[in-house]
């Protein structure tokens, strides 16, 4: 399968799509001996970097930001042309702007699907905080545009994607068993995920799945290939554990997640190990450093990063 990535969110400097991006491609080149991976993106230069079974198309495009080095991809003739050459089995669009609708006209042409990245919630990230300069009455008014706009775009893609459970469709009220207790999905723990940090940056609260009280070092662990840097006494904060992981909880002083319920593994696993345990963190993975000294109250559900 081919594979073609497409987005103006990126930039030497850049964290969090870059990093999904190069995460992706390292993801197909030790899981797959045939897939091949095409990203095209805005540069200083037109070049094409080849590599292992990927190209890296940069097409020449204006700075819009000299501190985070963000550039607008406004030719889009040359987007269709990568694209023919190309011609890939899937289209992936990763924002919600002129490439967005490229890739959509592109793939109906092509007859390739497209799907959509929502990597961030659009309108509430970007013109929330115009309410000061514009008035609540204005504000509401380009929310409420803005949201019609995204339903609008994101309903042409064949699927789309979101990074967590926050940026989902949100419902009035979460009451399927399986969501809560598996995947710690409630409406409480999104508006948690929204606005973590706001208080105190260095404090995340999540479900608490096991009682105790443990300060130790954090150990960040994103896939199961890296559960060797573990050490005995460690913490484990990961993503979300499955039975491959069962191991590990002979070492760990303690667990944090950032998906899952009361009855999701990691939670049935440190309870039965009598390990404090906090699951559905949503982001502990981005916000505690590897290496940081945290403690865990599994009894209140609550990590805290100490230095």
């Amino acid at each position: 399968m081919k594979l073609c990535d497409l987005t103006q969110f990126y930039s030497p400097v850049s964290g969090g799509v870059k990093r999904y991006l190069a995460e992706k491609l390292r993801f197909l080149q030790e899981t797959s001996r045939d897939d091949e991976h095409v990203l095209i993106i805005p540069g200083e230069r037109d070049e094409v970097i080849k590599g292992d079974r990927s190209r890296v198309y940069t097409l020449r495009s204006p700075l819009i930001s000299r501190t985070s080095r963000y550039r607008a991809l406004l030719r889009l003739e040359a987007v269709e042309a990568i694209l023919e050459r190309e011609r890939p089995d899937l289209i992936e669009s990763g924002d919600p702007y002129q490439i967005a609708w490229k890739a959509v006209h592109s793939g109906d042409a092509l007859r390739i699907p497209v799907v959509g990245f929502y990597h961030s919630h659009f309108p509430e990230a970007y013109l929330r905080s115009a309410e000061k300069f514009l008035g609540r009455t204005a504000t509401e008014f380009l929310l409420d545009f803005s949201r019609r706009y995204i339903r609008s775009l994101y309903n042409r893609f064949e699927r789309t994607l979101v990074p967590s459970p926050a940026l989902g469709e949100v419902p009035d009220i979460i009451d399927d068993p399986a969501i809560v207790m598996l995947w710690g999905i409630t409406r409480e723990m999104l508006d948690n995920w929204l606005h973590q940090g706001e208080a105190d940056p260095n404090v995340l609260k999540g479900f608490a799945a096991s009682s105790g009280v443990v300060e130790g070092t954090a150990r960040v662990v994103r896939s199961v290939q890296e559960i060797s840097k573990l050490k005995q006494g460690d913490i484990l904060v990961c993503q979300v554990t499955n039975p491959t992981w069962a191991p590990v909880f002979q070492k760990i002083a303690a667990a944090v997640s950032d998906i899952g319920g009361s009855m999701s593994h990691a939670a049935i696993v440190a309870r039965e190990y009598g390990l404090p345990a906090v699951v559905g963190t949503g982001r502990a993975t981005e916000r505690i450093p590897d290496g940081a000294r945290i403690r865990v109250d599994g009894g209140r559900g609550v990590v805290t990063i100490l230095q």
